[in-house]
């Protein structure tokens, strides 16, 4: 499933499927900040493809980060990559398995810090 993680929606999801013995992994993609998202979809928008005003962007953003905790708490793994850089790799910066987040890129994002997770 895709998500933007803006409602809780895929964690309860998450959690049923754990229940029923499935292994869940999220991989959850983030940008440094609002500003860089809303670009990004304007870009989309202006080069044919569907947009979005950029209230709902940085709503969303907010709300995605605010999830993305309670998502490490319910899925068995999630790795988390930043992708500030236009055009260049994602870059995974953590990773959290059963809750306990570990920091991998040394340049750790602001978002990943602000997570302040086990």
């Amino acid at each position: 499933m895709e998500t933007t993680l803006r409602t809780l929606r895929a964690v309860e999801q998450a959690r049923e499927a754990r229940r029923a013995g499935f292994e869940t992994i999220m991989y959850f993609l983030c940008t440094s900040s609002p500003d860089i998202a809303f670009e990004r979809v304007r870009a989309r928008s202006l080069g044919g493809g569907h947009g979005a005003r950029e209230e709902i962007v940085r709503t969303t953003y907010v709300a995605s980060l605010a999830n993305l905790r309670h998502a490490i708490e319910a899925f068995d793994v999630v790795r988390c990559f930043d992708t500030s850089r236009h055009k260049e790799p994602p870059v995974q910066a953590a990773v959290a398995r059963n809750g306990v987040l570990t920091v991998l890129d040394t340049a750790t994002p602001e978002w990943v810090a602000a997570l302040d997770l086990p």
